[in-house]
């Protein structure tokens, strides 16, 4: 008997504490209005990677050391799901990031690494080799499954993605910074810009 009034207020408690946990934030999406029609705004190159014009929502082009770096968030009506084990989910619904690099010097013997954080957490890592030739490109580009987005987005904080090209030691970089508000159809761009950054090595 002792054994079974203890557990009951236990039971009690825990139900308590289960029913007064905080809810999940809300799903983030793009606005429908976010992103403009593909006549009226630049699009994403096509290629490869992209055989169909996507509307870019904020981006743009700078020069770091020899290279020629972009960085695109965009606007892409496939990511759509719910789902993170499918390859349609994004952090935020309907949006995608992509950077771009041409090198422009002269050859370079050793294997390129671009690394991409966002809010200084690093979310890729890749090489390419084994050199870097002129007018060499790399590419990067789909959903935004990165750590801390979410967070940032929530909390009205603005969000930079930052792009670092090491061949073996730091290039060139280049950062777009972005700023998201919450509307009550979904998220809108406030602000955006790219700069070229000083590159140092992670």
């Amino acid at each position: 008997m002792f054994a079974s009034r203890v557990s009951i207020p236990f039971v009690l408690l825990a139900s308590l504490v289960a029913c007064t946990s905080p809810p999940a934030p809300a799903r983030l999406t793009l606005h429908k209005d976010a992103c403009q029609e593909p006549g009226f705004t630049p699009l994403v190159p096509t290629d490869e990677f992209l055989p169909t014009p996507i509307p870019v929502l904020a981006g743009g082009t700078v020069v770091s050391g020899d290279f020629v770096i972009s960085l695109w968030l965009y606007c892409d009506p496939s990511l759509s799901s719910d789902d993170p084990d499918l390859p349609g989910f994004s952090e935020v619904r309907y949006l995608g990031f992509r950077s771009e690099w041409q090198y422009l010097g002269r050859p370079i013997d050793h294997m390129s690494r671009t690394v991409i954080t966002v809010n200084g957490e690093q979310v890729s890592s890749s090489g390419s080799g084994p050199g870097v030739a002129s007018r060499e490109i790399n590419v990067h580009m789909g959903e935004t499954r990165f750590p801390g987005l979410a967070d940032a987005l929530h909390a009205s904080r603005p969000v930079e993605f930052l792009v670092t090209i090491s061949a073996p030691d730091p290039l060139a970089a280049a950062a777009l910074l972005a700023t998201l508000e919450t509307t009550p159809g979904g998220l809108m761009l406030a602000t955006a810009k790219v700069e070229a950054r000083t590159p140092y090595l992670w």
